[in-house]
């Protein structure tokens, strides 16, 4: 039977549902027209997915992701800054947490750039 070989099960999360999906091996899921997500293999507690997506689709992984993302807000920070203001930047000393989180430390570097903000008139 169908229901055998795939599973949808919906959660409200933050007013988005999640539809989320079991595969087997070799099985694929088709979002859109143009993209197709096969599971290439599975090993314990990882697995290995094939997707076939148009380039002018951006696939990447979610931590790439957050970085870039965090890099934009960062780079849009300094845009703001007027240059005469701008001071060199400081080594921001990393943490036992940021061998584990690598973005502790761009976490940390916002964080201090938020207050010199809040002082402009």
């Amino acid at each position: 039977m169908w229901y055998n070989q795939l599973t949808f099960i919906f959660e409200r999360k933050e007013e988005v549902a999640l539809l989320v999906l079991s595969r087997k091996l070799d099985e694929s899921l088709v979002i859109g027209d143009d993209i197709v997500i096969t599971v290439l293999s599975i090993d314990r507690d990882k697995i290995k997915l094939g997707i076939k997506a148009p380039r002018e689709i951006p696939v990447m992984r979610q931590e790439i992701y957050q970085a870039i993302q965090e890099q934009k807000v960062i780079a849009a920070r300094l845009a703001q800054r007027p240059a005469a203001a701008a001071q060199p930047a400081q080594a921001v000393p990393v943490s036992a947490e940021a061998a584990v989180d690598p973005f502790e430390s761009l976490r940390a570097f916002l964080a201090e750039q938020a207050p010199l903000e809040e002082k402009k008139p």
